[in-house]
Protein backbone atom coordinates (compact mmCIF):
# COMPACT_ATOMS: atom_id res chain seq x y z
CA UNK A 1 0.00 0.00 0.00
CA UNK A 2 3.16 1.91 -0.45
CA UNK A 3 3.12 3.29 3.31
CA UNK A 4 -0.65 5.21 3.05
CA UNK A 5 -2.86 4.96 5.95
CA UNK A 6 -6.52 4.46 5.75
CA UNK A 7 -8.31 6.90 8.49
CA UNK A 8 -12.57 7.06 9.19
CA UNK A 9 -13.76 9.85 11.07
CA UNK A 10 -16.03 10.20 13.02
CA UNK A 11 -16.90 13.73 14.85
CA UNK A 12 -13.74 14.81 16.45
CA UNK A 13 -12.29 10.98 16.79
CA UNK A 14 -10.21 9.50 13.76
CA UNK A 15 -8.33 5.79 14.12
CA UNK A 16 -6.11 4.83 11.44
CA UNK A 17 -5.36 1.23 10.17
CA UNK A 18 -2.77 0.83 13.00
CA UNK A 19 -5.31 1.57 15.80
CA UNK A 20 -4.39 4.34 17.13
CA UNK A 21 -6.87 7.30 17.78
CA UNK A 22 -7.20 11.09 18.34
CA UNK A 23 -9.84 12.61 19.74
CA UNK A 24 -12.55 11.54 21.56
CA UNK A 25 -14.05 10.86 25.17
CA UNK A 26 -12.53 8.11 27.21
CA UNK A 27 -14.66 5.60 29.01
CA UNK A 28 -14.06 1.97 29.80
CA UNK A 29 -17.48 0.57 28.61
CA UNK A 30 -19.79 1.21 25.23
CA UNK A 31 -23.52 1.01 25.65
CA UNK A 32 -25.10 -1.08 22.70
CA UNK A 33 -27.94 0.96 21.39
CA UNK A 34 -31.24 -0.78 21.46
CA UNK A 35 -30.02 -4.01 23.17
CA UNK A 36 -29.38 -2.57 26.90
CA UNK A 37 -25.95 -4.12 26.50
CA UNK A 38 -22.53 -2.80 27.08
CA UNK A 39 -19.38 -3.78 25.53
CA UNK A 40 -16.81 -3.95 28.24
CA UNK A 41 -13.87 -4.93 25.77
CA UNK A 42 -13.65 -1.54 24.61
CA UNK A 43 -10.59 0.02 25.96
CA UNK A 44 -10.14 3.56 27.78
CA UNK A 45 -9.45 5.50 24.50
CA UNK A 46 -11.42 3.47 21.89
CA UNK A 47 -13.69 5.18 19.31
CA UNK A 48 -17.20 3.90 18.82
CA UNK A 49 -18.96 3.81 15.35
CA UNK A 50 -22.06 3.09 13.75
CA UNK A 51 -22.19 0.12 11.23
CA UNK A 52 -22.61 2.92 8.38
CA UNK A 53 -19.79 4.42 9.13
CA UNK A 54 -17.69 1.15 9.65
CA UNK A 55 -19.42 -0.40 6.05
CA UNK A 56 -18.18 2.85 4.68
CA UNK A 57 -14.69 1.87 5.28
CA UNK A 58 -15.03 -2.04 4.61
CA UNK A 59 -12.60 -2.42 2.52
CA UNK A 60 -9.74 -0.73 3.68
CA UNK A 61 -10.66 -2.01 7.53
CA UNK A 62 -12.23 -5.58 6.91
CA UNK A 63 -10.71 -6.24 3.60
CA UNK A 64 -14.34 -6.47 2.96
CA UNK A 65 -17.51 -5.24 1.26
CA UNK A 66 -19.61 -3.12 2.58
CA UNK A 67 -22.79 -5.31 2.74
CA UNK A 68 -20.93 -8.48 4.68
CA UNK A 69 -19.86 -5.71 7.25
CA UNK A 70 -23.41 -4.60 7.49
CA UNK A 71 -24.82 -8.26 7.77
CA UNK A 72 -22.43 -9.17 9.96
CA UNK A 73 -23.28 -6.32 12.33
CA UNK A 74 -27.11 -6.47 12.44
CA UNK A 75 -26.56 -10.17 12.62
CA UNK A 76 -25.20 -9.39 16.03
CA UNK A 77 -27.85 -7.03 17.17
CA UNK A 78 -25.23 -4.63 16.63
CA UNK A 79 -25.61 -0.61 16.10
CA UNK A 80 -22.93 1.06 17.34
CA UNK A 81 -18.90 -0.68 18.38
CA UNK A 82 -15.27 -0.50 18.24
CA UNK A 83 -13.17 -1.32 15.00
CA UNK A 84 -11.70 -4.09 17.01
CA UNK A 85 -15.51 -5.67 17.70
CA UNK A 86 -16.67 -5.42 14.43
CA UNK A 87 -13.25 -6.84 13.01
CA UNK A 88 -14.14 -10.13 15.48
CA UNK A 89 -18.05 -10.35 14.40
CA UNK A 90 -17.10 -10.07 10.21
CA UNK A 91 -14.36 -12.50 10.79
CA UNK A 92 -16.93 -14.91 12.42
CA UNK A 93 -19.96 -13.72 9.76
CA UNK A 94 -17.55 -14.58 6.46
CA UNK A 95 -16.03 -17.72 8.50
CA UNK A 96 -19.86 -18.84 9.20
CA UNK A 97 -20.87 -22.49 7.21
CA UNK A 98 -24.18 -22.14 4.79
Amino acid sequence: MGGTKETVKSGSTTENQTGNTTGGAAGGTTAVAGTGKTDRTAKANDSVYTVKELAVNAKALFGTMPECVDAALRMAGVETCTIEKARILVKNFLNQEV
